[in-house]
């Protein structure tokens, strides 16, 4: 006889009981550890088709942008770039030197007459004011 069998014979109501209980607990728990193991290897899976969908996609978006970068150095050749880039320098320096020195000059008899007009118009503003707290046209 197998001794699992002898010793449950053997045992009183109580340790019975309790072996049936242990017995019970066990498949609940191996029941629980095997749908876990089940929906641990499903989300590896999930995970191996994510990431292999993102090389895939990181792969196209590298092409692309190889196939972008030839088609823009097809339209604008070395030459051109070149000579762009010469152009936006002088027309730079040619603002610092020139174009900033009027800027400044215009912003400061603005902001003169600006204060001037301020200045016109303040006594005027003045008497509007105490009309309208008065009451009086």
């Amino acid at each position: 006889m197998n001794l699992c069998i002898v010793l449950f014979l053997s045992a009183t109501y109580s340790e019975r009981f309790f072996i049936c209980f242990l017995y019970i607990s066990t498949d609940i728990l191996q029941k629980t550890n095997d749908e876990q193991y089940c929906r641990i290897q499903k989300t590896k899976h999930a995970l191996q088709v994510a990431e292999e969908e993102l090389l895939r996609v990181q792969l196209e978006a590298t092409t692309k942008s190889k196939e972008l970068s030839q088609a823009h150095g097809a339209w604008f050749p070395p030459w051109l770039a070149t000579h762009a880039n010469y152009y936006k320098e002088l027309a730079t320096t040619h603002r610092k030197e020139h174009g900033q020195p009027v800027l400044d000059v215009l912003l400061q008899k603005v902001s003169e007459k600006s204060i001037q007009a301020q200045q016109f118009m303040e006594p005027h503003f003045e008497s509007s004011k105490a009309c309208c707290l008065i009451g009086n046209p």
